[in-house]
Protein backbone atom coordinates (compact mmCIF):
# COMPACT_ATOMS: atom_id res chain seq x y z
CA UNK A 1 0.00 0.00 0.00
CA UNK A 2 1.12 3.50 -0.71
CA UNK A 3 -0.44 6.86 -0.25
CA UNK A 4 -0.26 10.39 0.96
CA UNK A 5 -1.23 11.58 4.39
CA UNK A 6 -4.62 10.08 5.37
CA UNK A 7 -5.27 8.77 1.85
CA UNK A 8 -4.10 5.17 1.53
CA UNK A 9 -4.51 3.31 -1.73
CA UNK A 10 -3.76 -0.15 -3.07
CA UNK A 11 -1.53 -0.46 -6.10
CA UNK A 12 -3.54 -2.08 -8.89
CA UNK A 13 -0.58 -2.16 -11.30
CA UNK A 14 3.08 -1.18 -11.36
CA UNK A 15 2.45 2.35 -12.65
CA UNK A 16 2.32 5.05 -9.98
CA UNK A 17 -0.89 7.06 -9.96
CA UNK A 18 1.14 10.22 -10.51
CA UNK A 19 2.56 8.73 -13.70
CA UNK A 20 -0.83 7.52 -14.88
CA UNK A 21 -2.40 10.91 -14.46
CA UNK A 22 0.32 13.38 -15.37
CA UNK A 23 2.75 11.56 -17.62
CA UNK A 24 0.57 8.97 -19.35
CA UNK A 25 -2.57 11.08 -19.32
CA UNK A 26 -4.67 7.95 -18.73
CA UNK A 27 -7.65 9.60 -17.05
CA UNK A 28 -9.91 6.61 -17.70
CA UNK A 29 -7.60 4.38 -15.66
CA UNK A 30 -7.49 6.99 -12.90
CA UNK A 31 -11.29 7.39 -12.81
CA UNK A 32 -11.79 3.62 -12.83
CA UNK A 33 -9.47 3.30 -9.86
CA UNK A 34 -11.08 6.14 -7.91
CA UNK A 35 -14.56 4.79 -8.48
CA UNK A 36 -13.55 1.23 -7.57
CA UNK A 37 -11.57 2.26 -4.48
CA UNK A 38 -14.41 4.47 -3.27
CA UNK A 39 -17.06 1.89 -4.13
CA UNK A 40 -18.91 4.47 -6.13
CA UNK A 41 -19.75 5.55 -9.64
CA UNK A 42 -20.45 8.87 -11.28
CA UNK A 43 -23.86 7.39 -12.06
CA UNK A 44 -25.64 7.29 -8.70
CA UNK A 45 -28.29 4.76 -7.68
CA UNK A 46 -30.92 7.49 -7.62
CA UNK A 47 -30.20 8.19 -11.30
CA UNK A 48 -28.16 11.34 -10.72
CA UNK A 49 -25.47 11.85 -13.39
CA UNK A 50 -26.57 8.75 -15.33
CA UNK A 51 -26.81 8.70 -19.10
CA UNK A 52 -30.05 7.29 -20.56
CA UNK A 53 -28.59 3.85 -21.24
CA UNK A 54 -27.16 3.51 -17.72
CA UNK A 55 -30.37 4.77 -16.15
CA UNK A 56 -32.45 2.22 -18.08
CA UNK A 57 -30.07 -0.57 -17.01
CA UNK A 58 -30.13 0.62 -13.41
CA UNK A 59 -33.93 0.65 -13.31
CA UNK A 60 -34.04 -2.82 -14.87
CA UNK A 61 -31.60 -4.25 -12.32
CA UNK A 62 -33.04 -2.53 -9.22
CA UNK A 63 -35.98 -4.93 -9.17
CA UNK A 64 -33.74 -8.01 -9.32
CA UNK A 65 -32.89 -10.08 -6.25
CA UNK A 66 -29.45 -9.92 -4.67
CA UNK A 67 -28.73 -13.37 -6.10
CA UNK A 68 -29.67 -12.26 -9.61
CA UNK A 69 -27.50 -9.17 -9.30
CA UNK A 70 -24.54 -11.22 -8.06
CA UNK A 71 -25.04 -13.73 -10.88
CA UNK A 72 -25.09 -10.98 -13.50
CA UNK A 73 -22.03 -9.36 -11.92
CA UNK A 74 -20.11 -12.65 -12.08
CA UNK A 75 -21.13 -13.10 -15.72
CA UNK A 76 -19.97 -9.61 -16.69
CA UNK A 77 -16.71 -9.90 -14.74
CA UNK A 78 -16.04 -13.09 -16.65
CA UNK A 79 -16.15 -11.03 -19.84
CA UNK A 80 -13.68 -8.33 -18.72
CA UNK A 81 -10.68 -9.86 -20.46
CA UNK A 82 -12.53 -10.61 -23.68
CA UNK A 83 -11.55 -8.71 -26.79
CA UNK A 84 -14.21 -6.16 -27.78
CA UNK A 85 -14.67 -2.72 -29.25
CA UNK A 86 -13.98 0.21 -26.93
CA UNK A 87 -17.68 1.18 -26.81
CA UNK A 88 -18.64 -2.32 -25.67
CA UNK A 89 -15.81 -2.44 -23.13
CA UNK A 90 -16.92 0.92 -21.73
CA UNK A 91 -20.52 -0.29 -21.45
CA UNK A 92 -19.33 -3.48 -19.74
CA UNK A 93 -17.38 -1.41 -17.19
CA UNK A 94 -20.38 0.84 -16.53
CA UNK A 95 -22.65 -2.13 -15.92
CA UNK A 96 -20.13 -3.73 -13.56
CA UNK A 97 -19.84 -0.50 -11.57
CA UNK A 98 -23.61 -0.19 -11.33
CA UNK A 99 -24.01 -3.80 -10.23
CA UNK A 100 -21.33 -3.41 -7.56
CA UNK A 101 -23.20 -0.38 -6.22
CA UNK A 102 -26.53 -2.18 -6.39
CA UNK A 103 -25.13 -5.22 -4.64
CA UNK A 104 -23.65 -3.15 -1.82
CA UNK A 105 -26.82 -1.10 -1.36
CA UNK A 106 -29.58 -3.53 -2.35
CA UNK A 107 -31.17 -3.66 1.12
CA UNK A 108 -31.44 0.14 1.24
CA UNK A 109 -33.35 0.50 -2.05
Amino acid sequence: MGGIKHMMYDFVNTILIYDQLLQLGDLDMMMDYIEEAAGTSLCALDGTNCDDKSLAYLEKMKVKSTGEIESQLARLRGMENNSMKKELKDWLKKRIKLLVLLSANHDEL
